[in-house]
């Protein structure tokens, strides 16, 4: 019989010691993020130690009367010691960052930074009105042709160009083609045709508008065509009094401002609504005259108002 209460004990002894042992569930977080803390350092008093998972849990098995000391650790953070009973079964501890703590965040790729600034493109259309005087040749072409070539001239021109941060090089290109009704015995006709070159620099450029000095070199071509009204002559007259066919070329200088305002159309791309204004000169005194084949010398001028007007819509892209 003493043998039998002695086996029965044996069997019931580990048998109460692992009922009477818990688990301890666990979560750390930080002390302002409340973001759970991963791979956190669990020292315990009884030598053992455990680890947050990704999700900042761990878990301690520990008898149910014992109570224990454990160190919560993280580089970045301040150890923490928490002390818990027999009965603690859940657990939440929060860490808070040293003062000198340095967070190093994931640097952003940068986007590919451009050697140079994009170049833009200009398109523009305008008009401008600037006056010219041929009184010089009354002698030679009468005044019937000086009167009809002389006066106010208006020019509509295209102009195409590139931009480049706060500078602009465009080439335009404008005409003008005039003929006199009134005449009845001669079909006259005038054609002006303008070739120009020109550089602006932006000195105030925001937003909203821009202020540029202008300057261009432009050569003028003007046409004067004399022909009979009829269009039907004897080619003895024809011959004796020869159709008069003359082309003048005439460089002039430009200097002026540019001011125009920006009215964007799309993420890329702007609409100009400008005016310009300034001072042309002629690069040399006398014009050079052709007829057919022929280089004409004559010391007569051609006279030009000094200053000039213009209006212009642009899109620049």
């Amino acid at each position: 019989m003493k043998r039998l209460y002695t086996l029965l004990i044996t069997l019931v002894i580990p048998l109460f010691v692992i009922a009477q042992s818990t688990t301890i569930n666990g979560l750390v977080i930080d002390s302002l993020t409340n973001k759970p803390l991963k791979s956190v350092t669990i020292n315990i008093n009884n030598g053992g130690f455990s680890f947050t998972d990704t999700n900042g849990k761990f878990t301690i098995d520990k008898s149910s009367n014992d109570s224990l000391t454990l160190t919560f650790s993280l580089i970045g953070y301040k150890s923490k010691l928490v002390k818990i009973d027999g009965n603690t079964t859940d657990l939440q501890v929060k860490l808070s960052g040293n003062k000198h703590t340095v967070v190093y965040k994931e640097k952003e790729p940068e986007s590919p930074k451009l050697l140079f600034a994009p170049i833009r493109m200009r398109l523009s259309i305008d008009v401008n009105v600037y006056g010219v005087s041929f009184k010089q040749y009354n002698s030679l072409l009468n005044n019937y042709n000086t009167d009809f070539m002389s006066g106010t001239q208006t020019l509509a021109a295209i102009e195409i160009g590139a931009e480049y941060k706060k500078y602009y090089l465009g080439f335009s290109i404008g005409a003008n083609w005039r003929k006199d009704s009134l005449n009845r015995d001669l079909d006259v006709q005038f054609n002006t045709t303008q070739y120009g070159l020109a550089f602006e620099y932006k000195f105030i450029d925001n937003k909203i508008f821009f202020v540029a000095p202008r300057v261009a070199v432009k050569l003028m071509h003007y046409r004067l065509i004399n022909s009979d009204a009829t269009h039907t002559i004897d080619l003895e007259t024809y011959l004796k009094d020869k159709e008069l066919d003359l082309r003048f070329n005439q460089f002039v200088g430009y200097a002026g401002f540019n001011i125009g305002f920006k009215i964007p159309v799309s993420t890329n791309d702007l609409l100009y609504l400008g005016a310009y204004g300034g001072y042309q000169v002629k690069l040399y005194k006398t014009p050079m005259i052709y007829s057919m084949d022929n280089y004409l010398r004559s010391d007569k001028e051609i006279n030009f108002e000094n200053y000039i007007l213009g209006m212009y819509m642009a899109v620049s892209f």
